[in-house]
């Protein structure tokens, strides 16, 4: 009969390690994989952003929309103070939207990725605890076994 209770407690024990190793190989995983996409986030969007400004400079009319004309409209002819002041406010608009949008989402990459380590460290140490708890255990029950054959 105790052979088959130390044989449930062994398993029980086992499952609950299987359980939190698991958990230990879950949660460090997501937070590398969210450190990484926090690192890769701004990279990623202003690049393209970059290749994306420098082609609507050069394909845009000398003019804003409501005051142009493409019948006048000549290659290489120069710009007017108006036309650049008007492409400034709207590249600062678009990149002001952008921007608000990306760190947005790099503030929430790396809360997320800083509540994942903040869990993964608690989770290592609860497996830690209970390891050394269900070590001490058994140490205990094995003197307890010695006392009781030498009595």
């Amino acid at each position: 009969m105790s052979e088959a209770i130390d044989r449930d407690a062994a398993q029980t024990a086992d499952r609950i390690v299987q359980r939190e190793r698991r958990r230990v190989r879950t949660l460090a995983f997501l937070t590398v994989a969210l450190w990484g996409v926090a690192a890769l986030l701004i990279p990623s969007v202003y690049l393209p952003l970059g290749a994306k400004l420098k082609q609507l400079a050069q394909l845009t009319p000398p003019a804003p929309p409501a005051q142009m004309d493409f019948s006048k409209l000549k290659p290489g002819e120069p710009v007017s103070l108006e036309y650049r002041v008007w492409v400034l406010c709207e590249i600062a608009t678009h990149e002001w939207i952008v921007g608000a949008g990306i760190l947005a989402v790099a503030l929430g990459a790396g809360l997320l990725a800083s509540v994942c380590s903040v869990a993964l460290a608690l989770t290592v140490r609860r497996v830690t605890l209970r390891q050394v708890s269900t070590s001490l255990a058994e140490i205990s029950e094995q003197l307890r076994q010695l006392r009781s054959a030498t009595s």
